[in-house]
């Protein structure tokens, strides 16, 4: 099905993170811009949340609001093409200068299964404590670097 998305051959960041990424160990895969980690990243989300529980399941902390439109659009793109034939995953996308007061309704109502956000606004609804993360499985830290030094 990646085919389909416009993805042929994995990459060699791909190569070597997906066995290490699906072992369930925690990871560190660091390499150049372009090199396929987030669609490495996003196969490992897609391959472990639960698309009937209501509940947020992956969190994907970006360092920009650009990097967080840029992931949003590959994971609902590759979510068109994964989830034809059962309930679509819902993903919320909480970046800077967005409207977190829809969004904490939103989390309240039917909460997203992957949420992708830049640090600041995780701290805002994080104060707010509108956010639960109890059932999440994976954690994605994109750009470690870049969060750090900001």
């Amino acid at each position: 099905r990646l085919e389909e998305v416009g993805y042929r051959e994995s990459t060699q960041v791909q190569k070597e993170a997906l066995p290490l990424l699906f072992s369930g160990r925690d990871s560190v895969i660091q390499a150049q811009t372009g090199s396929g980690k987030t669609l490495a990243y996003l196969l490992l989300v897609f391959s472990v949340i639960d698309t009937n529980r209501s509940a947020v399941q992956a969190l994907i902390v970006v360092p920009t609001r650009e990097l967080g439109i840029q992931v949003t659009k590959v994971f609902r793109k590759l979510a068109a093409k994964f989830e034809s034939d059962q309930k679509s995953s819902a993903v919320m996308a909480l970046l800077d200068g967005g409207t977190l007061k829809r969004h904490r309704s939103w989390l309240k109502v039917e909460p997203p299964a992957v949420i992708i956000a830049t640090l600041r606004s995780l701290c805002q609804m994080l104060d707010k404590q509108t956010l639960k993360l109890d059932a999440m499985k994976v954690l994605v830290i994109d750009e470690v670097m870049e969060i750090f030094s900001s």
